[in-house]
């Protein structure tokens, strides 16, 4: 199960982060866009739509430290040998991000590396004509994010902006054999539920 005392420390970084003198500004935005669920894992699951909030603070003139809270979901038709069903993955993710980026007047172009926590919910459901199977299972899911966009400001305090972010969310699951003489075989494999988002956002500066 996804351990929540992990989400615990963000409130405690934004407000290390936040609360600094720095000369720079803060920005919050509010984006959304639509995730492609384009890992290996998730071949044949559809497009889904994403919305993130975004926290950012400024700390030296080309590099601000940035923070996304997001949120997404894909679903899929699911057909296996007699079974047809369908499938849901919700993710809700948190990631920490360094950002560099170049000023041309009134246009930011920006590009960063981090890392995400994710907590990802899988729903799946099947029959066979007769019977309707369900499985259900929780957890928590790390990796890897790449992120680059631009903003251009409307105002001294307000901009638009667009990004693409691409991501990794692996996380383990277990599963357990039982051969025929009733001896039980536990193993270990890792799903990628990571991908592509493409969002448009609108923000402000403080």
């Amino acid at each position: 199960m996804f351990k929540f005392k992990n989400f615990f420390l963000v409130p405690v970084m934004f407000f290390l982060i936040f609360s600094q003198p720095y000369a720079y500004e803060s920005r919050v935005s509010l984006s959304a866009g639509i995730f492609y669920p384009n890992s290996e894992d998730l071949d044949g699951w559809d497009e889904g739509t994403d919305i993130t909030v975004s926290l950012s603070k400024r700390v030296s003139q080309s590099f601000y430290l940035h923070f996304d809270l997001s949120g997404h979901s894909t679903q899929a038709e699911l057909y296996d040998t007699g079974l047809t069903g369908s499938g849901e993955i919700q993710t809700r993710g948190i990631e920490v991000i360094g950002i560099f980026s170049h000023q041309n007047n009134k246009l930011e172009l920006y590009a960063g590396i981090g890392l995400g926590i994710y907590m990802n919910k899988l729903s799946l459901t099947a029959t066979d004509g007769y019977y309707e199977y369900t499985y259900e299972d929780a957890g928590r899911g790390t990796g890897g994010v790449l992120k680059a966009g631009m903003r251009y400001s409307i105002s001294p305090k307000a901009f638009i902006g667009t990004f693409i972010k691409f991501f990794t969310n692996n996380q383990d699951f277990q599963f357990y054999e039982i051969d025929s003489y009733g001896n039980v075989t536990k193993y270990e494999e890792t799903f990628d539920f990571g991908g592509t988002v493409v969002n448009v956002e609108f923000g402000l500066t403080f």
